[in-house]
């Protein structure tokens, strides 16, 4: 159960508890034998799978742990008083929650150096929980890799062995930190000589080979073809030939060997090939799929057959969503995706960047409202989500709560045997800054600067530009900064962690002389204003010069205006290069600022078009 306040604790133990694995090397291990004919070797009416002690008809289970209140660090871990073998139970009951177990490790077990494996099992496939061996200082002992794999039922694994005694954790936790009623677990500790998940003596009940981790050298362990989880049970014969898993071809009876299949899950059911007649969930029987059983098909030669594969022609779109499987999705201008937003709780919008498990709006046009899905692939991951709550020029919805953070999508459309154009967004860590928009973005050199967020650490960075400076304090998402002397108008942003915050606008103001002692040969007008950059006031210009205020750029322009009634008509504009404080307007200086005006209004076109 979760200590409150102990996030960080449990991060730390997650942190440190990351596996180091060394490869398996068979130990030989000792003795009763049974058939696997006998389901009861004991007599004690307990199938021998079940059995703790299929030997012992006094005893059915090893001597059971259960979690205490308040157990997530190693300081109030649960007590585990029983030696190996032994088994706990728990339940991770929120988000965040984790469990550690304090055990001895004596001289005894340390001489005998025989490896020891916690197999965490689970009934709610959807979790992803971890288990990890720690030492007295809360450190990761060094794992040695168990040739079972943590699949369906096997929910996390882990094989040390002991090389001093003393105090050590075993600590159970869940990937993305998720819990709930469901997330019930149990964990055997056992000696495992063979490095396959399954201790020897339930090896030896089941007429296995106790000393090959592969009873029938399909490439599938022994671990993982015993507990095969399928329609609610165990299933240690899966196709009811009478023989049994780990010594059968062909477990699922489909006509692929198990060498071929072996534990491809790509449909995340919790079964592997091996036991599953339809791998890859479209409904398709796999020796259908296959065409040919001794050579199966791979249509889009990624080199996952088709049997195995989720999306059989690449083209983005689920085969269980797909109307032709094999062909592709063509490319339609009928509907068009335009931009991915998402609307932070700070009032922030962002344009195509986002956060797991957030609700995001994609703008689009001619947007088909029914039987359309939104495609988007990562490098390594592929999410189809059907279309809800949709109208012809966008549709929201959540991103998933895994979606992998720090990493770059394409996104599109598709819909029947067509697909919208692509577009892109970035997933940034749930630990990124973000900051407001500033309420008065006009600044000058010197002035304090306060930004408000969330996740604005006291060793951030904030940059200016290229200009990057630390902040005078960070306290309770709120920074405070003096504005740099060399800053100019631009973009703003934040880094912590590597991480980089939105960008918020701001003006750079300086305040400029302007003059002019022949303005009316050169305009043809005698009376001539300016205006300063917050638009509200207007100077007459002079031969003394007048005081304005602009926005601070490599380059700025400053409007000149003349009088007609009560109304401020443009009529040329003059260009302030950085660093000037005083700019006299002549026919020179007009002249070049024609010239230098050219290439933006060119540009600001093009943009637009």
């Amino acid at each position: 159960m979760r200590l409150p306040h102990s996030a960080l604790a449990l991060s730390l133990i997650t942190f440190l508890a990351l596996p180091l694995f060394a490869q398996a090397t068979t130990v030989t291990p000792t003795e009763h034998h049974g058939t696997w004919e006998n389901k009861y070797e004991d007599g004690d009416g307990v199938p021998d799978e079940l059995d703790d002690y299929p030997f012992d008809a006094k005893k059915q289970s090893y001597s059971t742990t259960t979690e205490s209140s308040f157990n997530d660090n190693p300081s109030v871990a649960t007590v585990v008083s029983d030696s190996f073998p032994f088994k706990l139970q728990g339940v991770l009951e929120e988000r965040g929650d984790g469990d550690v177990y304090r055990f001895q490790i004596d001289q005894s077990q340390v001489n005998a150096a025989l490896p020891v494996t916690f197999v965490l099992f689970m009934n709610d496939f959807s979790y992803k929980p971890t288990i990890s061996i720690l030492d007295e200082t809360g450190r990761a002992i060094f794992e040695i890799k168990n040739n079972t794999e943590a699949i369906g039922k096997i929910g996390a694994i882990a094989t040390v062995s002991f090389e001093r005694t003393g105090v050590y954790y075993v600590a159970v936790a869940e990937q993305n930190l998720a819990g709930g009623a469901n997330a019930t677990y149990s964990v055997k500790a056992f000696i495992d000589t063979d490095y396959d998940g399954l201790p020897a003596e339930l090896e030896n009940a089941l007429a296995m080979d106790a000393s090959n981790p592969d009873s029938d050298g399909d490439g599938v362990y022994d671990g993982n073809e015993v507990y095969v989880q399928a329609f609610g049970a165990l299933q240690l014969d899966l196709d009811n030939d009478n023989i049994p898993n780990w010594l059968d071809s062909d477990s699922d009876n489909d006509g692929l060997l198990d060498n071929l299949e072996k534990l491809t899950d790509l449909d995340l059911d919790g079964v592997g090939a091996f036991a599953d007649t339809d791998s890859d969930g479209n409904a398709i029987a796999d020796s259908k799929e296959a065409v040919d059983i001794s050579n199966p098909l791979d249509s889009d030669g990624d080199g996952i057959y088709d049997f195995l594969d989720l999306d059989d022609d690449s083209d983005g779109l689920l085969d269980i969503n797909d109307i032709e499987r094999l062909s592709k999705l063509s490319l339609t201008e009928q509907f068009q995706v335009f931009a991915l937003r998402f609307d932070d709780k700070l009032g922030v919008t962002m344009t195509d960047r986002a956060f797991p498990g957030e609700r995001v709006y994609i703008q689009g046009q001619n947007i088909p409202v029914s039987d359309s899905f939104l495609v988007i692939k990562g490098q390594s991951k592929l999410y189809n989500i059907k279309l809800s709550d949709v109208a012809e020029s966008g549709f929201s919805f959540y991103l998933p709560d895994n979606i992998v953070d720090e990493a770059e999508y394409e996104y599109y459309l598709a819909s029947g045997s067509v697909k919208s154009n692509s577009r892109y967004f970035t997933v940034s860590s749930p630990l990124t800054p973000v900051i407001k928009d500033l309420e008065d973005s006009s600044l000058k050199a010197g002035d304090i600067l306060k930004i408000f967020g969330r996740n604005l650490q006291p060793g951030m960075t904030v940059h200016f530009g290229d200009i990057v400076v630390s902040p005078d304090s960070v306290v309770d998402g709120e920074a405070t900064i003096t504005v740099p002397a060399n800053a100019v108008s631009g973009f703003l942003y934040v880094e912590s962690l590597q991480l980089i915050s939105n960008k918020i606008y701001f003006d750079i103001k300086e305040t400029i002389t302007l003059k002019s002692d022949s303005i009316e040969n050169i305009i043809g007008y005698s009376e001539v204003y300016v205006k300063d950059n917050n638009g509200k006031s207007y100077f007459r210009l002079t031969q003394n010069g007048v005081n304005v205020d602009i926005n601070k750029n490599d380059i700025s322009y400053n409007e000149l205006y003349i009088k007609n009634s009560n109304d401020y008509i443009p009529t040329s504009t003059v260009a302030i290069f950085m660093e000037e404080k005083s700019v006299e307007i002549n026919a020179e200086r007009l002249a070049l600022s024609n010239i230098l005006l050219i290439p933006s209004i060119s540009k600001m076109a093009a943009s637009d078009a």
